[in-house]
């Protein structure tokens, strides 16, 4: 491998070319061009489509291994507590999720209306006197469900928590 002083098209940053030279890899953005100068493929959708599988196989694990007491976090933000979490069994095909609101965030974190109508939008009902968070629940023992939930997942850590696919999403999973 060795490093050549070419920009990236997409952003400007310095690109360094792997793979015998056949591919170039931007150290900034990730985007992947063959060396001819045109993309791999859309890397923001490659992107994407890897958190949905990230998120996707921690739902599955939730919901087909371990016991009762199955549980994953998302974290788009840990300094400002920005999370999904879902918890699930392989006795039941519901998965429980819960989406961070104002009762668990710092007043400068907290979501403004905007953010708390989004969470609307996108199914999450909000926090009642027994739940301090947005809550959603789904029916999920396939891959195509948890490919779907998982879409709804992402969709809520982008457009609500600001978290971005190029970023390294934070997962725990633990299975009991």
């Amino acid at each position: 491998m060795t490093d050549e002083p070419i920009r990236c098209p997409k952003c400007g940053h310095s690109l360094r070319i792997v793979f015998g030279g056949s591919a170039i890899v931007c150290r900034s953005c990730g985007a992947s061009w063959v060396a001819s100068g045109k993309p791999i493929c859309e890397s923001l959708n490659a992107r994407e489509d890897a958190v949905v599988s990230q998120i996707a196989y921690a739902l599955r694990q939730i919901r087909e291994e371990g016991g009762q007491g199955n549980f994953a976090i998302f974290e788009a933000d840990r300094k400002r507590n920005y999370y999904v979490q879902v918890a699930g069994s392989s006795e039941k095909p519901e998965i429980y999720g819960e989406a961070a609101s104002n009762n668990v965030l710092t007043p400068q974190d907290a979501l403004d209306e905007q953010q708390i109508d989004l969470l609307a939008s996108l199914g999450w009902h909000p926090p009642s006197p027994n739940d301090l968070n947005f809550r959603q629940v789904w029916v999920a023992s396939s891959k195509d469900a948890y490919q779907r939930v998982a879409s709804g997942i992402l969709q809520t850590l982008i457009e609500v928590y600001g978290f971005s696919p190029d970023q390294e999403l934070s997962v725990g999973v633990t299975l009991e």
